[in-house]
């Protein structure tokens, strides 16, 4: 019997929910009705890395982070702030993704850092993740009603994998002072991971009663200038991670990520196809090893598994005339003038297995056979050493 009841003590005490979910609606906004959003919030008492709230019902607007700093949450124009709410406050919280390339939500839970790769969303609550923003500007945005049901010092964090990790987390006190030493996280650079899009195995569909609870917030329409968004930098539109259909990546670049522009790096995070602990874009045939001087340009596909494609190629239309003597066909075929089309093709693909290995597969082919028909390059001005006192060409 002690047994039974320590082990239930034990289960029960793992399974702490502090936070409800009583309802969630997804939206979408332009950019010129960001101002807008950001005005019917309730506004914080602001000290130092603390924003605090004495209503028992509060309206809250959370962004994800500017271009420069994409792992961070924005509330009321300051950065990862730590929230102090009365207890048994109820939020309701417009989260709105602006980020141009990576999928964000934000939950809720009793946690603390360090996070793992991918937390768990279990006894969480908070929003699905939300794709980024589209190309023609829209910006995805979930309503949330979020419950606190007890007392204590949580965090609010970003569930994607790696994104808690490299600091997308704050701290929340319900009903409670925080301590002196609870800081927000400090501001990292972010490399693109292979899996960092996965979905979390746990996760589940958001399933919540209906948005009837959304009292009286009505979505505004007006359209003054994103630029006023305190503290906040929208970002460029860019295609979403999942939908890189086409655009041409230089397998290095500057940066360890290319956030700015319309094609992102992601081979600078893709381990190589040979080596994991060498990243892609060192890659090249064969043996070879490129340096960041020469970048290999392709054509790369994302998938949401974190797999990776990629394709390259190049064709060259060539005249050559040797005006020699000499006999440069290969077994009395080909002349000394010739057209041809030196080829190749080359394509590699990717994927983790887990977080220490991965699947590689990679092909070099060409057409010369075909195109070549066996007779060979004829070189100009290749020579080489002397045979009897001539020259070998």
């Amino acid at each position: 019997m002690l047994l039974f009841i320590a082990f239930a003590t034990s289960a029960a005490a793992k399974a702490h929910s502090p936070f409800t979910l009583v309802s969630s609606e997804k939206k979408t906004i332009k950019a010129a009705d960001v101002v807008a959003i950001e005005k019917g919030q309730t506004p914080g008492a602001r000290s130092g890395t603390q924003l605090a709230f004495t209503q028992s019902d509060i309206r809250l607007v959370i962004f994800t982070g500017p271009e420069d700093d994409m792992l961070s949450y924005r509330i009321q124009g300051m950065r990862n702030p730590t929230l102090v709410v009365p207890a048994g406050v109820t939020m309701r919280i417009l989260f709105v993704n602006v980020d141009g390339e990576m999928r964000h939500d934000v939950r809720f839970a009793h946690m603390q850092p360090p996070f793992d790769v991918a937390p768990a969303i279990d006894e969480s609550a908070g929003s699905t993740r939300l794709t980024a923003k589209a190309e023609d500007g829209a910006i995805q945005a979930e309503e949330i009603v979020i419950k606190a049901n007890s007392n204590g010092q949580y965090v609010y964090f970003c569930s994607v994998r790696t994104h808690a990790q490299g600091g997308m987390w704050g701290n929340i006190a319900v009903g409670v002072q925080p301590g002196a030493d609870v800081k927000p996280p400090e501001k990292t650079e972010h490399v693109h991971s292979a899996d960092e899009d996965h979905d979390h195995p746990n996760a589940k569909p958001a399933t919540s009663p209906t948005p009837s609870g959304h009292e009286g917030h009505v979505m505004p329409k007006a359209t003054p200038t994103p630029s006023g968004h305190e503290g906040h930098t929208m970002p460029k539109a860019t295609p979403t991670p999942s939908a890189h259909d086409g655009h041409a990546t230089p397998a290095a670049s500057p940066t360890p990520h290319a956030h700015g522009g319309d094609a992102m790096d992601h081979s600078k995070s893709m381990s190589s196809t040979v080596d994991i602990n060498d990243p892609m874009n060192r890659e090249g045939s064969g043996t070879a090893w490129l340096p960041d001087s020469t970048p290999m340009h392709a054509y790369t596909r994302m998938y949401k598994d974190g797999g990776m494609l990629m394709l390259m190629g190049s064709a060259f239309l060539r005249y050559t005339q040797v005006g020699s003597t000499r006999d440069i066909s290969a077994s009395g075929k080909g002349g000394r003038a010739r057209v041809d089309a030196p080829n190749m093709f080359m394509a590699m693909y990717s994927r983790p297995l887990s977080s220490k290995s991965q699947l590689g597969l990679r092909v070099m082919a060409s057409l010369d056979p075909v195109t070549q028909r066996g007779y060979g390059y004829p070189l100009l001005y290749q020579s080489g050493e002397l045979f009897k006192g001539e020259p070998i060409h």
